[in-house]
């Protein structure tokens, strides 16, 4: 009637990944409060949406069988194997800078490419490694054009850099763009002064008993245009 879907999980364990919505800790919580088979619990926000939970079944904690765990540990195997690889070589690539060579250099040694990013702010990030503050520097001020940078390592991955090119800041477009953000700060001021003075007149006016609102009414209206 809602246009939903029905879906069965398999056989899962608390804080484990549930497919097709990830860990969701709300999730969960409210599966693992339900005691009995056919018991509901209340909506739960989720990826893409809600979710109401059903119990259809339950198993009381127990030494897992080889055919339960198989699969786990094939992929906890490959993923240990993966980050086994990357620390090797992003060893290998500290090691290659280290001894002054260029970057395409190094990317042929470990068999990896090498990729041009957009343009980048300080406090920008670079997709598939996140944000550079520990070399903000050298990317934006000491590091010589061309020359490869210090690279970083996190969560198994290793990010090799060299700087392709630099804009000097234009103090014309950056006073436009401080024009620009004075006119955005001040309209923002504005709409929040105007909300806290409405909703000051407004529970002025109902402590009065000047004005009642019918709250009903005002979510109702809320939905309808929201």
């Amino acid at each position: 009637k809602v246009g939903g879907e029905v879906r069965e999980t398999p056989m899962i364990e608390r804080n484990q990944s549930i497919p097709g919505i990830g860990p969701a800790g709300d999730f969960q919580n409210q599966l693992f409060s339900l005691k009995e088979k056919g018991d509901f619990g209340p909506a739960v926000s989720v990826v893409g949406g809600y979710a109401v939970i059903m119990l259809a079944d339950k198993q009381d904690p127990h030494p897992a069988a080889l055919d339960e765990v198989k699969e786990r540990v094939v992929n906890d195997v490959k993923v240990q194997k993966a980050r086994e690889l990357a620390v090797e070589k992003g060893n290998q690539v500290q090691e290659e800078i280290k001894a002054g060579k260029d970057l395409r250099t190094v990317a042929r040694a470990v068999g990896v490419d090498v990729r041009t990013s957009e343009p980048l702010a300080r406090g920008g990030s670079i997709a598939e490694f996140g944000q550079l503050i520990d070399s903000e520097k050298e990317i934006f001020s000491s590091l010589p054009i061309g020359k490869a940078g210090t690279p970083l390592t996190s969560a198994g991955k290793t990010f090799a850099f060299a700087v392709k090119e630099r804009h000097p800041i234009d103090p014309a477009e950056m006073k436009k763009s401080l024009s620009a953000l004075r006119a955005e700060l001040l309209d923002r001021k504005r709409e929040e002064y105007f909300a806290a003075y409405t909703m000051d007149v407004r529970k002025r006016m109902e402590d009065a008993r000047e004005i009642t609102i019918d709250q009903k009414a005002l979510e109702a209206n809320t939905k309808l245009t929201s």
